[in-house]
């Protein structure tokens, strides 16, 4: 068993639309095995929650692992959910889960205890464990992608909030006369320093005739720039790429600043796709959060880039298992 304690390892999983990621973890918080199928969501909640767990008795299989040795499984998926029922409340990635009751289902089929959570949470629950959060008591996780969102834990617990949506910092408002975000708001933080809002940013640029190397990139077409063009064009020097990238991380810091004077945490962990940019959003970010946040908060708090990568929530599902179940 891989040096595996018997009876030791929990399982994690991290339902997407997309995808379904897998994780065994053993008790040193190693990872033992890891795999991915394909969520199909279009078929429904029962053929996907079947195709689960063949893939996890596969995954214990192709290691030698008996099912016994299992102690207990982490799922998470977006919500709202009913965490203590273990039912997806709404789901919007997945249609036709609404009502689906996933720990009943799972913990039938698989006979170990089944826990539920806002997938944003574990992930930040993982980085908390076995990221860049690892050491610290409390811990605000931010995710940088299309949109943003993150995860609050609070003296090593997972804040879950009503329905375990747990939080939303992407919709904290930071500028009242900003852009318009998704949610139909302005100047939420998600309008203001996500992947979109760099992309809508430099869209701008281009069509005024500025970020003459975005423009290149993206072939002369303002429909084809992205934040990940925008990168390309920072590196290669271009001035309007930079700057809008810093205000993207000016605008990201103003919402780390909130989140720091709220819960005074000892880590924030800054991660997803736009987090590519690295230096060109992260630094700006960290400059603007501590000179905004309460001075006595800010003493020794770290604002660090996320480790765990795409793997995050799975990670964290399963160290969420391993967590729960000590309570039982």
């Amino acid at each position: 068993m891989n040096n595996t304690e018997k009876g030791k390892l929990t399982a994690g999983v991290d339902i997407g639309g997309t995808d379904i990621k897998l994780v065994l973890l053993d008790n040193r918080g190693e990872v033992v095995a890891q795999s991915k199928i394909d969520t199909d969501a279009r078929r429904g909640p029962d053929q996907a929650l079947e195709r689960l767990m063949e893939a996890e008795k596969s995954l214990l299989t192709s290691r030698g692992i008996k099912q016994q040795d299992l102690r207990a499984l982490g799922i998470g998926t977006a919500g709202p959910l009913d965490i203590a029922r273990g039912i997806v409340v709404q789901a919007p990635n997945l249609p036709g889960w609404e009502g689906t009751p996933i720990t009943e289902i799972l913990t039938r089929g698989l006979e170990i205890p089944v826990f539920l959570e806002n997938d944003a949470n574990l992930a930040a629950f993982g980085e908390h464990r076995l990221g860049a959060g690892q050491g610290s008591d409390s811990v605000i996780c931010l995710t940088l992608g299309t949109g943003i969102g993150g995860g609050i834990i609070i003296d090593g617990e997972i804040f879950s909030g009503v329905l375990g949506a747990g939080a939303e910092p992407g919709h904290i408002t930071i500028d009242k006369g900003g852009a318009i975000c998704a949610c139909g708001n302005r100047g939420c933080l998600e309008a203001m320093a996500s992947a979109a809002a760099v992309a809508r940013m430099a869209v701008d640029a281009v069509k005024e005739g500025r970020g003459k190397i975005i423009s290149e990139l993206a072939g002369g077409s303002a429909d084809k720039v992205d934040a990940e063009t925008v990168h390309k064009a920072a590196l290669k020097g271009d001035a309007d790429a930079v700057q809008i990238l810093e205000k993207a991380g000016r605008s990201l810091g103003v919402g780390i600043a909130n989140m720091i004077n709220i819960f005074a945490p000892r880590t924030v962990v800054v991660g997803g796709g736009l987090m590519k940019a690295g230096h060109f959003i992260l630094e700006p970010a960290k400059e603007e959060a501590l000179r905004r946040a309460l001075k006595a908060f800010t003493q020794g708090v770290s604002i660090v880039p996320a480790m765990l990568g795409s793997s995050a929530g799975a990670i964290g599902a399963a160290c969420y298992a391993g967590h729960k179940i000590k309570g039982l």
